[in-house]
């Protein structure tokens, strides 16, 4: 074999590499940031539930005296209602 297709081949597997690197480094950058979005996503839906269910109870018992608050803790009332989306979204 020839040196000339020797440093031709050289550098045509050189090139080869090369291109697959930059495609997995795009790849697992574009993965790492997805990922970081769909947590921050997740943290907002989160906060977002959580302050709707903090203001609803506080809106909601802040006014009661505390014997009506402990009566009405078994009824399954709204509070209650909300904690499963609560629940669902944190499993994940």
């Amino acid at each position: 074999m020839d040196t000339v297709y020797v440093s031709a081949l050289a550098a045509l597997g050189g090139s080869a590499i090369g291109a697959l690197a930059s495609i997995g480094t795009s790849w697992l950058t574009q993965r790492y940031q997805n990922q970081s979005q769909r947590a921050a996503e997740k943290s907002a839906r989160l906060e977002q539930i959580f302050g709707e269910f903090i203001d609803q109870g506080d809106g909601k018992y802040s006014a009661l005296p505390m014997s009506t608050i402990v009566a009405k803790e078994g009824t399954g009332d709204q509070s209650y209602c909300q904690l499963n989306p609560l629940r669902g979204i944190m499993a994940y």
